[in-house]
């Protein structure tokens, strides 16, 4: 975002004290909070011309309020961007769930809960709370050589206790 806006003030923000110092270490001109985005969002009285998250949201519960808090951050004609995986809906995920729930793998895997919508609930949301929003998919696929690259890749790429692996 820096690159996009080198003359804003840009705020990033993160609960976990290891993300913020790697983020600190990464991004030393743009300021970082401890944050709480599920509970601590009415304590920032600072308002944005934009507010962007990117593969956040989906770990936090209830969006139907979250979101109407997250647009009080904005300044008038602010936007907010957010970017979700939908990952309840991809076939690995799927898949690892409905593992879970077998005799022979339900004491090594978690079946994982999802807090995200649908599309069309978010889609009611955004009506309640703006008059101009859009809203889209889009679908990454991965040609991969073998179901190991698909477990490298999944167990790389999601935290071993949202992946609901038993240690």
């Amino acid at each position: 975002m820096k690159d996009k806006f080198p003359n804003s003030h840009i705020i990033g923000a993160d609960n976990s004290e290891d993300m913020l110092k790697k983020a600190v270490e990464l991004y030393p001109y743009i300021e970082f909070i401890k944050l709480d985005a599920n509970g601590d969002l009415n304590e920032i009285s600072d308002k944005f011309d934009i507010v962007f998250s990117n593969a956040c949201i989906q770990w936090l519960p209830n969006h139907r309020e979250l979101l109407p808090k997250m647009m009080t951050l904005l300044k008038p004609n602010g936007i907010l961007a957010i970017q979700i995986p939908m990952q309840q809906e991809h076939p690995v995920h799927i898949i690892i769930n409905e593992l879970a729930k077998t005799e022979k793998w339900s004491s090594k895997i978690i079946s994982r809960q999802y807090n995200n919508l649908k599309t069309d609930e978010y889609f009611d949301v955004l009506s309640d709370i703006s008059n101009s929003f859009e809203i889209w998919e889009t679908t990454y696929c991965h040609r991969m050589p073998s179901y190991r690259m698909v477990q490298r890749y999944r167990l790389k790429t999601v935290p071993r206790t949202a992946f609901g692996i038993r240690s």
